[in-house]
């Protein structure tokens, strides 16, 4: 994959447009998107005349670690963007504009990480690199939060949808972004361990499992949904059940253990 990007020396590299998009993915715990911030880059690279528009800064996994199962298996062979994805928005919305595109260049600084979706150097870096930015309370990363989504998304590889080109998934399957932004909603739960509140969570899908379908569904629309979720083994964003609801409850002592 690396063959597609011109090397400048150590870990500095050109590539153009195109080849930003088909070989880089925002990591998943990246800032909050302001779509206005798009817009603005969007507008500046359609009027550019430069040759070297803009740096992003990618993680390269040194290991091949997504799930072939997961929905973002077509990720394995990608850079994780630390920096840059908004810009790496703007660059994807010309694109689907069918916009005219010169020959702008893209530098593109890459870290070499084991697993860096999962890894906790990613964050420290993330950290660093946007040191001197201004970042809004709900754009601060909480590792508690990374490592609860996680851990989840590993577990359940075929109901948490991880691609970036959405934010919400269809039930009963949830999007990894839609569980971040619950979880940060709800970090009073962090008062126990992130590995009881895991146990606790596949405790309670065990006990959804358990149930009979007249127990689960609130009206005959559901009955599709309920028996999607045990094709998935997944019964934590099923409408009776929805994930604002239990995840809420998680370090309650009457919560189903």
């Amino acid at each position: 994959m690396m063959e597609n990007f011109n090397h400048l020396g150590h870990n500095m590299y050109v590539a153009d447009i195109f080849t930003i998009i088909r070989f880089c993915v925002p990591w998943s715990f990246n800032r909050y998107i302001d779509e206005n911030k798009v817009t603005e880059l969007y507008e500046a690279l359609k009027n550019s005349k430069k040759k070297i528009m803009w740096m992003i800064q990618v993680a390269k996994d040194t290991k091949n670690t997504i799930d072939d199962n997961a929905d973002n298996a077509d990720n394995a062979d990608k850079l994780t963007i630390l920096d840059g994805h908004h810009r790496y928005h703007a660059m994807r919305r010309l694109l689907f504009d069918n916009t005219k595109i010169g020959n702008e260049k893209i530098f593109v600084y890459v870290y070499h990480i084991d697993n860096p979706e999962f890894n906790p150097i990613t964050l420290e870096i993330f950290k660093k690199i946007n040191n001197n930015v201004q970042i809004k309370d709900e754009d601060i990363i909480d590792y508690r939060v990374i490592s609860i989504v996680n851990a989840l998304a590993k577990h359940f590889p075929k109901a948490i949808q991880q691609k970036d080109t959405s934010n919400y998934a269809i039930k009963p399957r949830i999007h990894k972004k839609e569980l971040r932004k619950l979880f940060e909603q709800n970090k009073e739960i962090f008062a126990i361990s992130i590995d009881t509140l895991f146990e606790r969570i596949l405790n309670f899908n065990k006990y959804l499992l358990k149930k009979n379908n007249n127990e689960l569904i609130m009206s005959e629309k559901d009955l599709n949904k309920i028996k999607k979720a045990r094709e998935l083994n997944f019964m934590l964003n099923i409408p009776k059940y929805p994930p604002n609801l239990w995840i809420s409850e998680l370090n309650s002592n009457s919560f189903v253990l």
